[in-house]
């Protein structure tokens, strides 16, 4: 190594000692990039979702599936969820729900004034054929027969998993306690499916002897 002596009004500044410490100070910013490389490497691999167009599709798919019930309060009939739903058991069990939850209060006749539907999503991860997303979420809602009266539902949990079938997103499954067991909730769904009306008419008799009918709902 050649070594330069350089005179200034201070005294005299070995430029080698510059020279010397390059190479080491190269040496280190290269080493930080790679690990921080590797870093992103990893975090992107698993816990990155596939891309931004993929993820905007996602939270829309699950944006219509929670939305899906109280819209159906709101238009008095179900809104069918076969085009946000692959899983054939759960596809059932909700529009089994939203057809209930559609007939049941336009027989009572209360419009759905408002609502309001939070999602936080806790994580969203990708792994080459599946997301699988943890979300919380938020709800409040009010109907016109009280709209000062506004019921919530805070910090509700699932875990949903979406595959992509027809270049399409769909919900494959959506583990919570409201899908904790399909089999029991369809079949009681389709059996209390019969006997609305009475079950309309004994709800009536009991509103009578309440000031507040929303009280008792």
């Amino acid at each position: 190594m050649i070594k330069y002596n350089i005179m200034t009004k201070g005294g005299i500044v070995l430029k080698n000692k510059f020279i010397e410490k390059l190479p080491k100070l190269a040496i280190s910013i290269s080493i930080f990039t790679v690990l921080s490389l590797m870093v992103f490497l990893s975090v992107n691999k698993n816990s990155v979702p596939e891309n931004t167009d993929a993820t905007n599709q996602i939270k829309g798919v699950v944006t219509n599936y929670f939305n899906s019930e109280y819209e159906s309060i709101k238009k008095g009939k179900a809104v069918n969820v076969d085009a946000i739903i692959g899983d054939e058991k759960l596809k059932e069990y909700v529009n089994l729900r939203n057809t209930r939850e559609g007939l049941w209060y336009k027989k009572l006749n209360y419009g759905l004034t408002n609502y309001s539907i939070k999602i936080n999503y806790s994580s969203i991860n990708f792994n080459g054929t599946i997301y699988n997303i943890d979300i919380t979420k938020d709800t409040t809602f009010s109907f016109d027969i009280d709209p000062d009266t506004v019921s919530k539902e805070w910090d509700v949990k699932h875990v949903i998993t979406l595959k992509k079938t027809d270049n399409k997103w769909l919900i494959d499954s959506d583990k919570s306690d409201e899908t904790s067991d399909l089999d029991e909730k369809i079949s009681h769904l389709k059996e209390i499916s019969k006997s609305i009306d009475t079950e309309i008419n004994e709800y009536n008799d009991s509103l009578k002897t309440l000031d507040n009918p929303m009280k008792n709902k």
